[in-house]
This record gives C-alpha cells, sequence and structure tokens, in this order.
C-alpha cells in the first residue's frame, strides 16, 4: 500500500489531479450502481395460491448473510406446461435437519396461480414440516440491502474523498507561492 502512495507523489500535480478525478468519477459511477441495482421487497401475494409436488433440485448451503440459515434450490413443474422450473429458497437450519431434507426428496410448493412463478411462497415437506415461508426471503433480502448499503456508504465517501483530494491538490498548485527574488 505505501508502495502506492510513493508512485502516487512521484506524479505531477496535474497527473495526480488526473487520476484522482479519475477515482472519483469510478467510485461516484460505482455508488450509482448500487443505488440503480437496490431490490424493493416483494410484496406478499394477492391472487390464488397453488400447491405443486416438486423436489429440492440443489442441497442446503450455508447463507453468507444470516448463518443461521441455509438455502436451497427447489423444482417443480409449472402449471398448465411440461416445463420445469428452478427456484431458490431458504430455510433455517435447524428446520431443514430437523425434517430430514434431502436431495431429491419430495415436497409441496406453494406458488401464486397466476404469478410469476419464479416467486416459490411456500415449501413444505410431505410430513408437513415447512421449511421456507416468504417472510424469510424479506429476511435474508434485508440483510443484504444493509451489507450494499454500507457499500454504498463507502464508495460515496471515496468518490467524495477523491474529489475533494483533487480539489485541494488543484488549489495549492495554483496558489502556491512564488519565491520573491
Amino acid at each position: 500500500m505505501i508502495g502506492w502512495f510513493k508512485q502516487f507523489r512521484l506524479l505531477t500535480a496535474a497527473q495526480q489531479v488526473r487520476l484522482l478525478w479519475i477515482l472519483g468519477v469510478f467510485f461516484a459511477a460505482l455508488t450509482l450502481l448500487l443505488v440503480a441495482l437496490r431490490n424493493d421487497p416483494i410484496e406478499p401475494g394477492q391472487g390464488n395460491r397453488v400447491s405443486i409436488l416438486g423436489k429440492i433440485s440443489v442441497a442446503a448451503s450455508g447463507e453468507k448473510s444470516d448463518r443461521s440459515m441455509v438455502n436451497f434450490s427447489v423444482k417443480f413443474p409449472l402449471p398448465g406446461s411440461r416445463l420445469y422450473h428452478t427456484s431458490g429458497a431458504y430455510a433455517f437450519k435447524d428446520a431443514y435437519q430437523a425434517a430430514g431434507a434431502k436431495l431429491h426428496m419430495p415436497v409441496y410448493i406453494t406458488i401464486d396461480e397466476h404469478g410469476d412463478p419464479s416467486l416459490v411462497r411456500e415449501v413444505v415437506t410431505l410430513d408437513g414440516h415447512v421449511l421456507y415461508e416468504e417472510w424469510m426471503y424479506a429476511r435474508i433480502q434485508r440483510l443484504n440491502q444493509q451489507s450494499d448499503d454500507r457499500g454504498t456508504v463507502f464508495f460515496a465517501l471515496v468518490s467524495l474523498a477523491s474529489f475533494i483530494g483533487s480539489a485541494v491538490i488543484g488549489w495549492r498548485q495554483r496558489y502556491r507561492a512564488t519565491p520573491v527574488a
């Protein structure tokens, strides 16, 4: 890291200002990208719900944002079609293990009948153990949103610091006292 500062100090003032402006624009663009890609929470469906027999298609793996939960995928046929759809779901580790859930295990999957089939509303085992409900997705989404918000603030501050640094270097260079002879 110190090597970067030494390299930066070897540049002329105009090159330093230009580099800091480029970094400021880059981090400002990252900030705007994170704001533009912000996900709104999914509203609970108001339509008719239908339960479909499906299966767990991807085994559970640990969730990064909440270590008490696991994520897995379910595969189910779309209503009125021979096509299958795969969608992700979340479950608490304890509930997943207590249900004895494993790969290719049959489960009941609840979706909106006329809505987006990728929005799984509930996953229940044949024994009646509830693995997933839609509030779990909102919980994971809220945790991920908090992480994204921290990144947005960080990139905005780095961008602002770059612009301020370039302004200070430019101002010092412009108004540097000339030696009196």
